[in-house]
């Protein structure tokens, strides 16, 4: 659920960024070009509270097409640097 407050969304504006909860989103894709029918293949969610992991979410998707190699490639090498 989205809540839409003003006054809350004027408090967060005045807090330390350590404080304020917040969702990070990542989505993969099997490519670069969405307008040649590259799709998202993962999404993946990740809620923070001060500085602490408290829920995440992580879901594969069939894209229905196969995945371009060179994404795969980068995605692939992005993982093994972290």
């Amino acid at each position: 659920m989205i809540r839409s407050n003003t006054s809350n969304s004027a408090s967060l504006l005045d807090s330390e960024l350590s404080k304020v909860p917040f969702v990070l989103l990542d989505l993969e894709t099997t490519g670069l070009a969405p307008d040649e029918g590259d799709r998202i293949c993962e999404i993946a969610l990740l809620r923070i509270e001060e500085g602490r992991e408290i829920a995440r979410f992580e879901q594969l998707i069939n894209p229905r097409r196969r995945i371009d190699p060179d994404a795969y490639a980068r995605q692939s090498d992005r993982g093994r640097a972290a």
